[in-house]
């Protein structure tokens, strides 16, 4: 629900532009869950992406739809739980039998989001981190983006690089690039140029940083602000946070210097729950990324549209990444039976800050870790069968297990959970992991 003291304010004008809003969905790395201002965190400053949600909404049950980078943006990018075709897993090593390269990545028939705004006249970009596949077949300009500048793989170096991997390359479209400077400034500088070059047609930006995942790189100047951080990792990711923040200042400057602000929606998220060993702040979360624990699946989650909604806006309602697509779809134009056709499974953002009421339940699967959480409720099981519930609103470090004292519960959101389950069609390929991810799931239950 949205707490009555930030209802949205409902200005005379139409909740919609009377042009397509510019759309800009900013999305990084493995961040912690308090290591931002307005999330609570203390150790360094962020103002500007807390300006995102301190313009805006702060989503305060967001979730991603995977607990790591690859499967969770493969869901984000085309609205559709990523389960749904296939993707369950990272394009990564470590699998149970090998995939033709070809074939190891975002599948193609699958429209992204930047093909679906495409045809509604968008022109589209991505910055930064892939990792939907390194093959040509799944390259950015070919799965719906026209401008691109970053990486096909899941991490590389934030410093320029002497012998690159293929998908460690800064490319820019088709061509490879050297990286003139540290690379989460350099992509927010690509990002303003694209805003300034396409400010008078309807825009859409894909900004997915690789920061803060490792390798925890940063500059000197930055580390030198963060000396009181006796923790040297720490301090790294503080200055590699830092970093972050000054850049999307500067993609957010231009919108504004550009005159924009009224007419671009700007999604600020992370790919998944904290890599804690990062020495990031999951803000007493249990579990961490990989997990299906809220450590792993709850992120920081705000959205931005001056003069639509009403600066410092709450909303406790559970939301995911899927309804990013859903929403900015919505706002392209798309309507009616062309609406429904794409398939997508999430929500509009826009009319739950109005104060519209779902009780829709989300899903979550990872080998043999499953979860659900609807309302105040979630569910976890392992190798198929229930193992934990919790009631999320009142105990959201899940410290009390309820399985055993509610039955009904735990019955119901059983069978809502199988029931999902049974729609999915067989991965299209498995990590030689994919049996043994309740080990770590009990281990962090262990450590309570």
């Amino acid at each position: 629900m949205i707490r009555p003291l930030f209802t949205l304010l409902l200005l005379t004008t139409s909740l919609f532009a009377k042009e397509k809003p510019n759309l800009v969905f900013i999305v990084i790395d493995d961040a912690g869950y308090d290591d931002f201002g307005y999330m609570g965190g203390k150790d360094w400053k962020t103002p500007n992406i807390d300006s995102i949600a301190k313009n805006g909404v702060n989503f305060t049950s967001g979730y991603v739809t995977a607990s790591v980078c690859g499967p969770s943006r493969a869901g984000l990018i085309t609205g559709r739980y990523q389960q749904s075709f296939g993707h369950e897993e990272n394009v990564t090593g470590g699998l149970s039998k090998p995939v033709p390269k070809e074939k190891f990545g975002l599948p193609v028939e699958i429209p992204t989001l930047g093909t679906l705004l495409q045809k509604q006249g968008y022109v589209t970009s991505a910055f930064g981190k892939w990792h939907l596949g390194e093959h040509e077949n799944f390259h950015p300009n070919k799965r719906g983006f026209d401008h691109f500048v970053g990486f096909l793989g899941g991490h590389r170096s934030f410093f320029p690089l002497q012998k690159a991997h293929h998908g460690h390359q800064l490319m820019i479209n088709d061509k490879t690039s050297k990286t003139p400077e540290y690379l989460t400034d350099h992509l927010g500088k690509e990002a303003v140029k694209f805003i300034e070059t396409n400010k008078d047609k309807p825009f859409f930006v894909y900004l997915a940083y690789n920061a803060v995942h490792s390798p925890l790189e940063a500059t000197e100047e930055d580390l030198k602000s963060l000396e009181h951080i006796t923790d040297k990792k720490r301090q790294v990711l503080g200055a590699m946070t830092i970093a972050l923040d000054r850049s999307i200042g500067n993609v957010l400057d231009s919108i504004k210097k550009q005159g924009l602000e009224e007419n671009t929606i700007v999604v600020f998220s992370n790919d998944n729950g904290a890599a804690t060993y990062l020495k990031t702040n999951n803000g007493g979360l249990r579990g961490r990324k990989g997990t299906v624990w809220e450590g792993g699946l709850r992120v920081p989650y705000c959205v931005s549209w001056k003069g639509h909604i009403k600066p410092g806006t709450i909303c406790d309602t559970p939301v995911n990444t899927l309804d990013v697509a859903y929403t900015f779809c919505k706002q392209a134009g798309y309507y009616g039976a062309d609406f429904d056709k794409m398939k997508l499974a999430g929500t509009d953002l826009l009319e739950l800050v109005e104060g519209k009421q779902t009780d829709r339940a989300l899903y979550w699967r990872r080998g043999n870790t499953s979860a659900i959480r609807q309302g105040d409720w979630k569910l976890i099981t392992t190798n198929g069968e229930p193992a934990f519930m919790f009631n999320i609103t009142a105990d959201i470090k899940e410290a009390n297990n309820l399985l055993e004292s509610s039955p009904e519960k735990a019955k119901q959101l059983f069978s809502k959970l199988q029931t999902w389950d049974k729609t999915l069609p067989t991965p299209l390929w498995t990590k030689k992991a994919s049996n043994s991810y309740h080990k770590q799931l009990l281990k962090y239950w262990d450590k309570k």
